[in-house]
């Protein structure tokens, strides 16, 4: 039994160019699955062993109940804790052609041109994916489940994925704005509406296109921040808590924030004096400095992100 000759062959006894195609499928199939054309849990099956299981699979679209597993938990050969595994847009340029070069007819087979075009185009693909994967955080499906239709993600490539992420997206019912610099840093902001005022008249809500955040009102969305009645007593409790960052890394925690009124400033580095707690610690932050969007940052403290979800306060007192 030859389970790589083309099926005409039992018929007519004669080789053509279209044989060689059909063969080379059967080939790309074994490269698919990892396994030998006349592997017995195939011939088990049906007597022309892997090449008849493997299209039905191409057919109903279920080519990935075959592949091989170990192409599956392939991790980058440089990066072994990011576990690339196989594109989807190449895994179905190859099983496409795989399943062409399959055909019944020899007038159905690609040329072998076409085969290797639509293979380049499959190791592009997956080119592709491995290099925007590399860019992305370890844990960039989990943030993406937090978003409000994580469905919608599932099957966009990895370059889509990190352009999204680079401008930013809201999480947690647009409470938290995570996104990646142009260094591969990730910055994770979390709106007022998340800090508890203790003082409940200290404050009031003022809508601003300038902010990431919205608020839902009775009939739409607007985008607000916190405005502060009296800088000098403040008494806002901020959680500050590391969900969506990875771990073993060394992160800085920053109040973002801007000047109204008499205090306001257009120098780059202001003398602020913020009074803060963390703990029994009494700290002073004494600069802040103008970010290109013009809102001011103070960075806070820095910490080393050893667990999941690790979680610490601050209480901010005042200017």
């Amino acid at each position: 039994m030859c389970t790589w000759i083309y099926p005409e062959y039992a018929t007519t006894y004669r080789l053509k160019k279209a044989s060689d195609i059909y063969s080379f499928g059967v080939v790309l199939c074994e490269i698919f699955t990892g396994t030998l054309a006349y592997d017995w849990k195939y011939i088990r099956e049906n007597t022309k062993g892997l090449a008849h299981i493997a299209q039905v699979h191409f057919e109903r679209g279920t080519q990935k109940e075959i592949l091989d597993p170990k192409l599956i938990d392939e991790a980058h050969e440089l990066i072994s804790s990011i576990k690339i595994g196989p594109d989807d847009e190449s895994l179905n340029a190859f099983s496409k052609i795989a399943s062409q070069c399959l055909a019944k007819t020899q007038a159905a087979r690609p040329t072998i041109e076409d085969v290797i075009k639509e293979l380049t185009k499959a190791l592009k693909f997956q080119e592709a994916s491995e290099i925007w994967e590399a860019k992305l955080p370890r844990n960039y499906k989990d943030i993406l489940q937090f978003s409000k239709s994580p469905e919608t993600y599932s099957t966009m490539a990895k370059k889509d994925i990190y352009n999204i992420l680079s401008k930013g997206i809201l999480l947690q019912d647009d409470k938290r704005w995570f996104s990646i610099g142009d260094h591969g840093e990730m910055n994770e902001m979390v709106s007022a509406r998340m800090f508890s005022f203790k003082n409940s008249w200290s404050h009031r809500w003022r809508s601003t296109q300038e902010s990431r955040f919205h608020v839902k009102t009775r009939h739409r969305k607007l985008r607000k921040v916190a405005e502060m009645l009296d800088i000098s007593n403040l008494n806002i409790q901020i959680n500050i808590g590391s969900q969506f960052l990875p771990v073993d890394v060394r992160y800085s925690v920053h109040l973002v924030f801007k000047f109204c009124g008499p205090r306001k400033s257009h120098a780059k580095r202001v003398y602020v004096d913020l009074k803060y707690k963390m703990g029994n610690q009494s700290l002073h932050a004494y600069f802040a400095t103008r970010r290109e969007d013009d809102w001011m940052m103070i960075e806070l403290c820095r910490f080393s992100n050893l667990e999941k979800d690790s979680n610490f306060e601050v209480l901010l007192e005042g200017f």
